[in-house]
């Protein structure tokens, strides 16, 4: 195995207190290399969305099973496990996104992963209002099948999808009400539809109480270009700090959105370091 050791301070600590993780393509595309990173940081826990630059679901059963078993043997466990569910415009046909959505399912049971991502569909020209019963329907579909199968749904905001503000996130939470539901917080998608994460987003509504992953990911308000944690307007610390004052128990999802492999990686764990020592 490559060795990709960051110095980046004492190891361990966040991530045991904090439920840390990180999508291993955030790190690198080699999944050699962002395995020994996050050994590196202390890190047990990781996220699968693309390994060797192919998503994880398109690749052969028997790599997957490969994949789940190099991970097992190097002690990381699956987080979450990253699917494009839910991206597709609401006004194409259900089926084959179900399809998907189970093989979804199945995959994160052959890499144990506790959760799976799923967006809330593109309005593609549709507005909020027409398209609520239906991105609701679907999710509570989808939320009783993860339900059966002892895993989580989280539904992340993303920019041209329903739930791309926190008053519609919300109203997609409450609408479903499945304990098998919650929310993949993104502090930076909802910084590109020029919101306040925190104010608006986080505090204003019910969505705070479905959280169950939050994205470490930042972005500037003016152009929504992702920046380093702290470095933009993501709100990061108001929301490490409300969340920590709730008990929360969910992961802190490491995933800076910036080119630059492994150092820049190393450069957002510091950065979150920092705001962590600054709420202690």
């Amino acid at each position: 195995m490559k060795s990709a050791m960051c110095d980046c301070g004492p190891k361990g600590p966040l991530e045991r207190r904090y439920g840390l993780c990180a999508p291993t393509d955030a790190i690198s595309d080699d999944l050699s290399d962002a395995i020994s990173t996050l050994h590196s940081l202390g890190v047990a826990h990781c996220e699968l969305r693309t390994v060797e630059g192919v998503p994880f679901l398109e690749l052969p059963i028997e790599r997957r099973r490969q994949i789940g078993a190099l991970l097992s043997r190097e002690a990381l466990q699956v987080a979450l496990l990253d699917t494009d569910v839910g991206s597709a415009a609401l006004g194409k046909p259900f089926a084959p996104q179900w399809e998907v959505f189970r093989a979804g399912l199945n995959a994160a049971k052959e890499v144990g992963a506790s959760a799976v991502r799923v967006y809330s569909f593109s309005m593609a020209g549709a507005s909020p209002d027409e398209g609520r019963d239906e991105v609701i329907a679907r999710l509570a579909r989808m939320a009783e099948l993860a339900a059966q199968s002892g895993t989580m749904l989280l539904v992340e905001n993303q920019p041209g999808t329903y739930a791309q503000t926190g008053v519609q996130l919300g109203e997609l939470l409450v609408g479903v009400n499945s304990p098998a539901l919650g929310a993949a917080f993104n502090p930076a998608g909802f910084v590109a539809c020029k919101l306040h994460p925190f104010l608006i987003a986080f505090m204003a509504g019910p969505a705070k109480n479905y959280v169950r992953c939050l994205r470490i990911r930042d972005a500037r308000l003016e152009d929504g270009q992702p920046v380093l944690p702290d470095q933009g307007n993501g709100d990061l610390r108001e929301l490490i700090s409300a969340l920590a004052a709730r008990s929360y128990d969910g992961f802190f999802s490491l995933d800076p959105g910036l080119d630059g492999g492994a150092e820049t990686f190393c450069a957002a764990y510091r950065a979150f370091q920092a705001i962590v020592e600054g709420l202690l």
